[in-house]
Protein backbone atom coordinates (compact mmCIF):
# COMPACT_ATOMS: atom_id res chain seq x y z
CA UNK A 1 0.00 0.00 0.00
CA UNK A 2 1.09 3.49 -0.57
CA UNK A 3 1.10 6.11 2.67
CA UNK A 4 -1.15 9.13 1.12
CA UNK A 5 0.29 12.89 2.30
CA UNK A 6 -2.02 14.71 4.45
CA UNK A 7 -2.02 18.59 2.98
CA UNK A 8 -0.94 20.92 5.54
CA UNK A 9 -3.85 23.21 5.86
CA UNK A 10 -3.62 26.95 7.42
CA UNK A 11 -6.48 28.12 9.49
CA UNK A 12 -8.73 29.91 7.73
CA UNK A 13 -7.21 28.55 4.39
CA UNK A 14 -10.07 27.55 1.48
CA UNK A 15 -9.36 23.69 1.18
CA UNK A 16 -9.31 23.00 -2.81
CA UNK A 17 -10.06 19.57 -4.49
CA UNK A 18 -6.98 18.34 -4.37
CA UNK A 19 -6.86 18.60 -0.49
CA UNK A 20 -10.10 17.28 0.18
CA UNK A 21 -9.11 14.01 -2.26
CA UNK A 22 -6.17 13.76 -0.26
CA UNK A 23 -7.62 13.59 3.21
CA UNK A 24 -10.33 11.31 1.31
CA UNK A 25 -7.41 9.03 0.58
CA UNK A 26 -5.61 9.31 4.27
CA UNK A 27 -8.96 8.13 5.50
CA UNK A 28 -9.61 5.13 2.82
CA UNK A 29 -6.01 4.32 4.24
CA UNK A 30 -6.58 4.36 7.60
CA UNK A 31 -9.99 2.40 7.52
CA UNK A 32 -8.12 -0.50 5.65
CA UNK A 33 -4.85 -0.04 6.64
CA UNK A 34 -2.28 -3.26 6.47
CA UNK A 35 -3.32 -5.87 8.70
CA UNK A 36 -3.01 -9.55 8.79
CA UNK A 37 -4.52 -12.26 11.76
CA UNK A 38 -3.52 -16.03 10.42
CA UNK A 39 -3.92 -19.32 12.73
CA UNK A 40 -3.11 -23.00 12.77
CA UNK A 41 -6.20 -25.10 12.82
CA UNK A 42 -4.12 -27.89 11.82
CA UNK A 43 -1.92 -28.87 14.83
CA UNK A 44 0.68 -31.59 15.49
CA UNK A 45 3.80 -29.47 14.52
CA UNK A 46 6.60 -30.52 17.01
CA UNK A 47 9.14 -27.40 18.21
CA UNK A 48 12.46 -28.46 18.25
CA UNK A 49 14.63 -29.22 21.63
CA UNK A 50 16.76 -26.02 22.54
CA UNK A 51 19.73 -26.13 24.80
CA UNK A 52 20.59 -23.52 27.01
CA UNK A 53 21.63 -20.14 25.50
CA UNK A 54 19.61 -21.12 21.96
CA UNK A 55 17.02 -19.37 21.07
CA UNK A 56 13.55 -21.12 19.85
CA UNK A 57 14.33 -22.59 16.74
CA UNK A 58 11.09 -24.23 14.74
CA UNK A 59 9.10 -21.51 12.75
CA UNK A 60 5.32 -22.16 13.56
CA UNK A 61 3.56 -22.76 10.56
CA UNK A 62 -0.31 -21.02 10.17
CA UNK A 63 -2.04 -21.85 7.31
CA UNK A 64 -5.33 -20.33 7.48
CA UNK A 65 -5.66 -16.41 6.82
CA UNK A 66 -8.36 -14.65 9.14
CA UNK A 67 -7.74 -11.51 7.65
CA UNK A 68 -5.21 -9.99 4.96
CA UNK A 69 -5.50 -6.09 3.53
CA UNK A 70 -1.72 -6.13 2.43
CA UNK A 71 -0.75 -9.13 1.02
CA UNK A 72 1.54 -9.98 4.25
CA UNK A 73 0.36 -14.11 4.56
CA UNK A 74 2.13 -15.07 1.27
CA UNK A 75 3.66 -18.07 3.03
CA UNK A 76 2.80 -20.62 6.02
CA UNK A 77 5.39 -19.34 8.25
CA UNK A 78 5.83 -16.30 7.81
CA UNK A 79 4.28 -12.25 7.28
CA UNK A 80 5.91 -10.47 5.09
CA UNK A 81 6.17 -6.58 5.03
CA UNK A 82 5.17 -4.41 2.09
CA UNK A 83 3.83 -1.31 3.40
CA UNK A 84 7.07 -0.30 5.47
CA UNK A 85 6.79 1.45 8.45
CA UNK A 86 5.96 -0.01 12.59
CA UNK A 87 3.82 -2.74 12.92
CA UNK A 88 2.04 -4.23 16.48
CA UNK A 89 2.51 -7.96 16.60
CA UNK A 90 0.32 -10.15 18.32
CA UNK A 91 0.94 -14.34 18.81
CA UNK A 92 -0.19 -16.97 21.02
CA UNK A 93 1.38 -20.29 20.27
CA UNK A 94 -0.99 -23.27 22.23
CA UNK A 95 0.65 -26.40 23.16
CA UNK A 96 -0.21 -29.98 24.88
CA UNK A 97 2.13 -32.14 26.21
CA UNK A 98 1.35 -36.26 26.16
CA UNK A 99 3.84 -36.51 28.90
CA UNK A 100 5.78 -34.88 31.13
CA UNK A 101 5.18 -31.08 32.06
CA UNK A 102 7.50 -29.30 29.80
CA UNK A 103 8.75 -26.07 29.32
CA UNK A 104 7.69 -24.40 25.70
CA UNK A 105 10.46 -20.69 25.11
CA UNK A 106 8.36 -18.71 21.90
CA UNK A 107 9.57 -15.33 20.17
CA UNK A 108 9.72 -13.31 17.35
CA UNK A 109 11.77 -13.63 14.61
CA UNK A 110 12.65 -11.02 11.83
CA UNK A 111 14.14 -11.32 8.66
CA UNK A 112 15.36 -8.06 6.40
CA UNK A 113 14.29 -8.43 2.65
CA UNK A 114 16.00 -6.81 0.13
CA UNK A 115 14.66 -3.41 0.73
CA UNK A 116 16.67 -2.78 4.27
CA UNK A 117 19.56 -0.50 4.68
CA UNK A 118 21.56 -3.66 6.68
CA UNK A 119 20.90 -5.75 3.94
CA UNK A 120 19.08 -9.01 2.84
CA UNK A 121 18.94 -12.27 5.11
CA UNK A 122 20.05 -10.72 8.27
CA UNK A 123 18.26 -12.55 11.51
CA UNK A 124 17.37 -10.82 14.70
CA UNK A 125 15.59 -12.13 18.07
CA UNK A 126 14.07 -13.13 20.12
CA UNK A 127 11.37 -10.18 20.34
CA UNK A 128 8.37 -10.11 22.63
CA UNK A 129 9.68 -13.59 24.19
CA UNK A 130 7.31 -15.73 25.98
CA UNK A 131 7.55 -19.35 27.89
CA UNK A 132 4.34 -21.57 29.27
CA UNK A 133 4.94 -24.60 31.56
CA UNK A 134 3.08 -26.92 29.33
CA UNK A 135 1.61 -29.20 32.57
CA UNK A 136 -1.10 -31.86 31.35
CA UNK A 137 -2.69 -31.34 29.03
CA UNK A 138 -1.92 -28.21 27.60
CA UNK A 139 -0.11 -24.35 27.84
CA UNK A 140 -0.33 -21.75 26.03
CA UNK A 141 2.67 -19.06 25.10
CA UNK A 142 2.04 -15.62 23.72
CA UNK A 143 3.19 -11.65 23.54
CA UNK A 144 1.46 -8.67 22.15
CA UNK A 145 3.95 -5.19 21.44
CA UNK A 146 5.10 -3.08 19.22
CA UNK A 147 7.74 -4.56 17.17
CA UNK A 148 11.32 -2.97 18.03
CA UNK A 149 12.38 -2.19 14.72
CA UNK A 150 11.70 -0.09 11.60
CA UNK A 151 9.98 -2.65 8.82
CA UNK A 152 11.05 -2.37 5.52
CA UNK A 153 9.33 -3.93 2.09
CA UNK A 154 9.79 -7.45 1.85
CA UNK A 155 10.96 -8.01 5.82
CA UNK A 156 9.22 -10.47 7.06
CA UNK A 157 8.67 -11.62 11.06
CA UNK A 158 7.72 -15.43 11.84
CA UNK A 159 7.14 -16.90 15.22
CA UNK A 160 9.56 -19.49 16.55
CA UNK A 161 9.27 -21.98 19.09
CA UNK A 162 11.37 -24.34 20.95
CA UNK A 163 11.19 -27.10 23.70
CA UNK A 164 13.28 -28.29 26.67
CA UNK A 165 13.47 -31.50 26.10
CA UNK A 166 12.47 -34.52 23.59
CA UNK A 167 11.01 -36.88 26.50
CA UNK A 168 7.62 -36.88 25.51
CA UNK A 169 5.62 -35.58 22.36
CA UNK A 170 4.94 -31.48 22.50
CA UNK A 171 3.27 -30.19 19.84
CA UNK A 172 1.45 -27.34 18.78
CA UNK A 173 -1.86 -28.00 19.31
CA UNK A 174 -5.23 -27.35 16.92
CA UNK A 175 -6.95 -24.77 19.75
CA UNK A 176 -5.55 -21.73 17.48
CA UNK A 177 -2.27 -21.01 17.55
CA UNK A 178 -2.61 -17.30 16.04
CA UNK A 179 0.27 -14.34 14.79
CA UNK A 180 -1.31 -11.08 13.93
CA UNK A 181 0.69 -7.64 12.29
CA UNK A 182 -1.13 -4.41 12.46
CA UNK A 183 0.34 -1.65 10.76
CA UNK A 184 0.39 1.67 14.00
CA UNK A 185 2.94 4.38 12.15
CA UNK A 186 5.22 5.38 9.38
Amino acid sequence: MTIPVIPDLNAGQIAQVADLNAIASACTFLLAKPLARVHDAVGGQNPAVFTAGNPPATNIAFATVDLDTDGMSGTSTKLTIHTPGWYKVRYGVNVSTAGAANHINTGVFSTTGANNPLGAGVVAGPFLPSWTLAVLPEGCAGGSGIFPFYLYNLDFLQIRAGTETAVDTTGVTDAGSFFCLEFVST
